[in-house]
């Protein structure tokens, strides 16, 4: 539902983003269990690869549609995220050690 929220509010073709919110659903969803036994170096990389790929499919689909967008811009996101990811991770832990 969210992918197609963002989808209205973007103004790009209905279910580009929810298509690939799934994938990176069902991504994470797979992943979930060995990510929490990784290193924080390589949780951050796991990150950026799945928003990465969430990024690239949203790009490759409205490149195909006719949108003038080029260069690797569409990544930052994703690279954003994974810097973002440490702190977030150690805060989220405090936090469920505190209520849990």
């Amino acid at each position: 539902m969210l992918g197609l929220l963002l989808d209205v509010l973007e103004a790009t073709p209905l279910g580009v983003n929810a298509m690939a919110m799934a994938l990176v659903a069902f991504l994470v969803l797979t992943t979930q269990q060995r990510l929490r036994m990784f290193p924080l170096p390589q949780q951050c990389l796991l990150v950026f690869l799945v928003l990465g790929i969430n990024q690239m499919l949203v790009h490759f689909i409205k490149q195909v549609l006719g949108a003038d967008d080029a260069g690797f811009s569409y990544l930052w996101p994703a690279f954003t995220s994974a810097v973002i990811w440490p702190p977030l991770c150690v805060l989220l832990d405090n936090l469920n050690r505190k209520l849990g």
